[in-house]
């Protein structure tokens, strides 16, 4: 019996439709990857991150706070997306040691450096 019915060839052809299916969603997933790009720098400004070593300092006495203590002080979610890049943030700076999943959240040298500063030059 040979093989050269209609099912025979599509057959062939989908599996060769398929093939090329895969290539290219591979080829497309490397693309992508190779197009993000990887920030150097926080997605929050200084500015903002020095509200977190200001009210450490402010209602806290500049001691170590938990991250919900923090989070109320600035009036937002302990858990919320913005929390965490505000306070990732503040860390890459050098503001703050801790971020929204850590236990407590701390002034590091920098950070009480600026809040503490003798005066405004």
């Amino acid at each position: 019996m040979t093989e050269t019915g209609p099912l025979h060839g599509s057959n062939k052809k989908s599996q060769q439709r398929r093939a090329a299916k895969a290539a290219s969603a591979t080829t497309k997933s490397q693309v992508g990857a190779a197009n993000k790009a990887k920030r150097s720098y926080p997605t929050t400004t200084l500015l903002k991150a020095c509200q977190i070593a200001q009210k450490i300092k402010e209602l806290n006495g500049g001691n170590s706070w938990t991250s919900s203590d923090v989070a109320a002080a600035l009036d937002m979610g302990a858990k919320s997306s913005n929390f965490f890049y505000l306070t990732a943030a503040s860390r890459d700076f050098g503001l703050t040691i801790g971020t929204r999943d850590s236990d407590q959240i701390a002034l590091a040298e920098m950070g009480r450096e600026i809040v503490y500063a003798p005066s405004q030059k």
